[in-house]
């Protein structure tokens, strides 16, 4: 065995690798190491190279979750006109807790107003990161049947609850005449 295979090296020689790849063996990793660099290493190092890659990865979800706001308002501040709203759960003591978050760029509420059948097509997707969540999305068809994106949004778990919230906002965003039909 080589000493200086230990897990910090292994992780920054194939931390990429387990990004690209969560789920990868250590078995795996084990050959390449092998292949590669002709290093023996134990697979506990392995496995603890592993498990440093995923921690930063969870450490940088949390960062990224705590930079939400700033997100939705660098869209609105670079796209005049964007629908961004975002919701926090305040925790005396922590980071405040993201609960979800709403985002329809201008130019697509334009194009949908303007180019697009009166039919939106809604859906939820659950996301299958650590966090979970579902991610809901507003698509209409175009002149061409192209698919097009009016809105998305994130949050924290599909209820009659956030559906409503959802299409609520889809409809301040779209500014919608509630004279004009408009089909789900």
């Amino acid at each position: 065995m080589n000493r200086e295979a230990n897990s910090k090296w292994i992780a920054a020689a194939f931390g990429a690798l387990i990004l690209s790849n969560m789920s990868i063996k250590v078995a795996v990793i084990k050959n390449e190491l092998r292949d590669k660099f002709s290093v023996q290493a134990l697979s506990h190092s392995i496995y603890k190279a592993k498990k440093r890659v995923l921690k930063n990865l969870r450490a940088n979800h949390i960062e990224v979750y705590t930079m939400i706001w700033r997100y939705a308002n660098m869209c609105i501040v670079m796209n005049p006109g964007t629908y961004a709203k975002v919701n926090t759960q305040e925790i005396i003591g922590e980071n405040p807790r993201f609960q979800w978050l709403f985002l329809s760029f201008r130019a697509m509420q334009i194009g949908f107003v303007n180019g697009c059948r009166p039919l939106i097509n809604i859906n939820g997707y659950h996301l299958t990161s650590e966090y979970g969540g579902v991610m809901f999305a507003a698509i209409a068809l175009d002149a061409d049947n192209g698919i097009f994106p009016i809105a998305y949004a994130v949050c924290e778990t599909e209820c009659k609850q956030s559906w409503i919230w959802f299409l609520r906002l889809l409809h301040e965003a779209l500014d919608w005449d509630d004279n004009k039909r408009i089909f789900l």
